[in-house]
């Protein structure tokens, strides 16, 4: 069946590399629809969606937009537009895949405007500027995004360039017959295993392994995320995005991090928040709040006086006192005491992570007694608070995580 792909790019500049994307992607056998993006001038060309219509949806009018220098404002207008017609024909059946063909500007509006579709949609960039130095990261997010890079300029087409460009369209093509048959799309949600987001740092391999085992005999589905700031954040929007029946938070340590001046595994400000939206069940372990992991170029002389554990040349976990963890608990139950669902909040007595713990590098219980004191005091009564005479990798200490899990599932 064919398949109905969106090109988003700037006619004005990059028309020629356009229409033969689409050209590409209409021999393939599936349906190519031009959204113009074109913010410097009129193009000569006129795309399937015009740049008037995009900026019409953004709030805006064309006639102000081409050639004004302001680009922040007028980058935003176009980019609130287009997603408003992406999500619109998405809605309607008639986007199953989305390629952007930019430079440096046509590429940061372009993929601003994938971050508004959901998780799932294909979404492929071609782009000259995607080796540039800090700029992929920027242009990724925390989305499933695709990018080429093209080596050349993208200014006209040459061999090279076509190469490029039929490959992408052949890539975008693929994605999206593959988008039709992906596991989410399913409507037979009786059959679907609920979904279990399980996220964790600093602990190790062999532990992650066996919760996720545990997890999977239970009858669930488990998808790992890394809390280093972007993983979980990742987390967090797809949890919103209702792709999860319950989370497993064992470190939401990033919300330490976000009090200290340059903290590398920095929360996003929903970090603990999706899943309470959502009404969906939650254990949480205060996993990686037993430290904060400053850039070295953040370091203060006053860490010197406190435990410090360099596991290699670029980190250094340093250990948390007790003003950042009572402050920690403040924030924390304040995110839990709005949730809608069921919350356990469930501690290792013997341990954090990897790290913490008697004979171990980071160990302070005084500390972490001050975080549960300040956590209990604050939390609202009927969340749950369970002290567990365990290290956060014992193998008894997942039972009773996966045990709390099924309780509120089965409720």
């Amino acid at each position: 069946m064919p398949r109905s792909i969106v090109i988003i790019g700037t006619l004005d500049t990059k028309s020629e590399e356009i229409l033969f994307a689409k050209e590409q992607i209409e021999l393939r056998g599936h349906k190519a629809i031009v959204m113009d993006m074109s913010v410097g001038s009129k193009p000569s060309v006129k795309g399937d969606i015009t740049s008037q219509e995009v900026a019409r949806e953004g709030g805006g009018d064309i006639k102000a937009i081409w050639g004004n220098p302001d680009r922040p404002k007028i980058n935003k207008i176009i980019t609130d537009g287009a997603i408003k017609i992406c999500n619109e024909l998405l809605k309607e059946g008639k986007l199953d895949g989305i390629l952007c063909i930019g430079g440096a500007g046509g590429t940061l509006i372009g993929t601003d405007v994938m971050k508004g579709l959901p998780f799932g949609v294909p979404k492929f960039v071609i782009s000259s500027n995607a080796a540039l130095p800090g700029f992929s990261s920027k242009y990724f997010g925390t989305k499933d995004i695709t990018m080429m890079h093209t080596m050349v300029d993208i200014a006209g087409l040459n061999d090279i360039l076509k190469t490029l460009l039929s490959q992408a369209a052949g890539a975008i093509c693929g994605m999206a017959e593959a988008f039709a048959m992906s596991p989410h799309t399913t409507s037979d949600a009786e059959k679907r295993k609920s979904s279990v987001a399980l996220c964790e740092l600093m602990a190790s391999a062999k532990c992650i392994s066996n919760i996720k085992r545990l997890l999977e005999e239970n009858g669930y589905q488990v998808t790992v995320f890394m809390a280093t700031g972007v993983g979980d954040t990742a987390m967090e929007e797809l949890i919103s995005q209702g792709l999860f029946d319950a989370v497993l938070d064992l470190s939401p340590g990033g919300i330490i991090d976000s009090f200290i001046d340059g903290g590398t595994r920095k929360a996003c400000k929903v970090r603990l928040e999706s899943a309470g939206l959502k009404g969906i069940p939650q254990v949480i372990v205060p996993g990686g709040l037993d430290f904060i992991t400053p850039l070295l170029s953040k370091y203060k002389p006053e860490y010197d006086e406190r435990k410090i554990f360099r596991p290699d040349k670029l980190r250094q976990l340093i250990r948390s006192n007790i003003d950042e963890l009572t402050r920690a608990a403040e924030v924390i139950a304040k995110k839990l005491n709005a949730a809608k669902g069921p919350v356990k909040f469930i501690i290792p007595l013997n341990g954090w992570s990897r790290v913490d713990g008697p004979g171990r590098p980071l160990y302070d219980p005084e500390a972490n007694a001050a975080f549960v004191k300040e956590l209990r005091r604050q939390l609202k009564p009927e969340i749950e608070v369970r002290e567990i005479d365990a290290w956060i990798e014992d193998p008894v200490f997942g039972d009773v995580l996966v045990e709390a899990l099924n309780e509120m599932m089965h409720k």
